[in-house]
């Protein structure tokens, strides 16, 4: 029987315990979270420290960092009339705040509740099982070849399977329109080193394809592949491209215009040590005799870059 009411009284305490626990899963969307209009309540960072709190100063709160724990408490509003008090009260108003846990940004609205209990708000993060997820897809990159690795990550997608620790991302936008074909990019496979591509080609007459017609509609592949090079009107099939996962955002164009600027821009810092005679003669006659200190300038000029 002792037993018995033990038991019951730590599964009661249990179940209080979760009832003043509320967890938050990582989320760009905003989250109500009760809080207690008149304790203390607290935060926690689970996988790592708080960083940046933001807030409204007309919010009526403060909040207390202290590395993973960070405390709120909500303002006291103290009306006096000639120095006595007339009224104490918390306002109800959500309060909008955003907290920055372990590098990932939480957007809240605290909801102030009455005769609610101090409330353990837990931030989880998923960047620690993120990270982890893609050391190990790094160690598998690391251990293969190039061929070995981008043809499985290529088998993979055709076969519509996403490889081991990488992520999907659904992008559905058209790249390119026209008479003979459309082209869209569907999905894209992130993983640590590399990027997959899945593209959908759709044919409005009968084609035959091939990997480098589609170069100049893709960001710096590596590797192009097709389902299939010989397709009928109205057929959609696959093209998978694999590229670096931080590539240089900067276009071949793009370079070309930089590097011609500035060889453009060092050759007027530095002219160009041999001067043509048509030029020389030229400055020399334009110049000519009209001051002695022109003179010896230009002679100086001609013996340095010659007659």
């Amino acid at each position: 029987m002792k037993k018995l009411i033990l038991l019951l009284i730590s599964l009661g305490l249990a179940a209080f315990a979760d009832a003043n626990l509320q967890i938050i899963e990582d989320s760009s969307s905003y989250k109500y979270i009760k809080i207690s209009k008149n304790d203390t309540n607290r935060m926690y960072c689970e996988n790592g420290n708080f960083g940046n709190i933001i807030y409204s100063q007309n919010k009526e709160i403060t909040v207390t960092p202290v590395n993973k724990n960070a405390y709120i408490k909500l303002k006291e509003i103290i009306t006096t009339r000639n120095d006595a008090i007339i009224e104490r009260k918390v306002n109800s108003f959500d309060r909008e705040i955003y907290i920055e846990c372990d590098g990932v940004v939480f957007s809240l609205y605290l909801v102030p509740t009455k005769d609610l209990r101090a409330q353990t708000i837990v931030f989880k993060s998923k960047k620690e099982k993120k990270d982890n997820q893609n050391a190990k897809v790094y160690e598998k990159e690391k251990s293969s070849d190039y061929d070995t690795i981008t043809n499985n990550l290529i088998k993979y997608v055709f076969n519509n399977s996403t490889p081991t620790g990488y992520e999907i991302s659904f992008i559905g936008k058209k790249i390119a329109d026209f008479q003979e074909l459309s082209l869209y990019h569907s999905k894209s496979y992130n993983g640590h080193k590399y990027v997959v591509h899945e593209y959908i080609i759709n044919a409005k007459e009968p084609l035959i394809l091939s990997e480098k017609m589609f170069i100049k509609f893709v960001e710096n592949p590596l590797k192009i592949s097709l389902s299939k090079l010989d397709i009928k009107k109205e057929e959609a099939i696959k093209m998978i491209v694999i590229s670096n996962n931080n590539p240089s955002k900067i276009t071949y164009d793009k370079k070309m215009v930089n590097f011609i600027n500035s060889k453009t821009e060092l050759e007027k810092k530095e002219p160009a040590k041999e001067l043509p005679k048509l030029q020389t003669k030229q400055v020399k006659k334009e110049v000519g005799q009209k001051t002695s200190r022109s003179k010896e300038i230009i002679d100086k000029y001609l013996k340095q870059y010659g007659k």
